[in-house]
């Protein structure tokens, strides 16, 4: 009996150092992942699509739609396509983090083809505005569930986003809880 309860205390005792050690890798896998692929990747986004939503907008308020086309699919499509094959080009090593970035790179295919559908909307073809708006509803959908498992993952991690770095915008990089 007592070899038993050995054992199963072995047992149990290596299951809780496997989950720690596996709960220790992914935090520093999520904290290199944010802070040195998904922050730079995004920063650059941000900054490129601040200056092409505005000249966007500007064509939109002055209805040319033959121009704002042009920016479409010259400009912005190209961009997305660009950060989406950064996103790809990633190669998380534990698994949250490699759904997380999947999460991300579908979130950037579908904002690409909203993108898409805009243009055709501007060259009259088979798009609606009502076509527009649920697609504008589901880039949010699609965003907020990468926020959401964002979120989960920091939360399960305990970690926390440093605060003290403006020049990344809205961006954050993250670390550990100081207990």
């Amino acid at each position: 009996m007592k070899k038993v309860l050995i054992l199963l205390l072995t047992a149990i005792s290596l299951f809780l150092l496997a989950s720690c050690s596996d709960k220790d890798k992914g935090a520093e896998a999520l904290i290199a992942y944010n802070n040195d692929k998904w922050v730079p990747i995004n920063k650059s986004k941000n900054e490129k699509m601040d200056e092409l939503k505005s000249k966007l907008s500007k064509l939109e308020n002055e209805e040319k739609n033959q121009k704002a086309t042009i920016l479409l699919e010259q400009e912005i499509i190209p961009l997305l396509d660009e950060i989406q094959q950064e996103l790809k080009d990633v190669q998380p090593n534990h698994k949250n983090v490699k759904k997380l970035n999947k999460l991300e790179i579908e979130a950037e295919e579908v904002l690409k083809s909203q993108m898409k559908d805009v243009a055709a909307y501007y060259k009259g073809e088979n798009v609606t505005e009502q076509d527009i708006h649920k697609g504008n509803k589901k880039i949010k959908e699609t965003f907020q569930e990468v926020i959401d498992y964002r979120f989960k993952l920091i939360d399960d991690y305990n970690l926390e986003y440093v605060e003290d770095d403006e020049s990344l915008g809205n961006l954050r990089h993250l670390k550990r809880k100081e207990e």
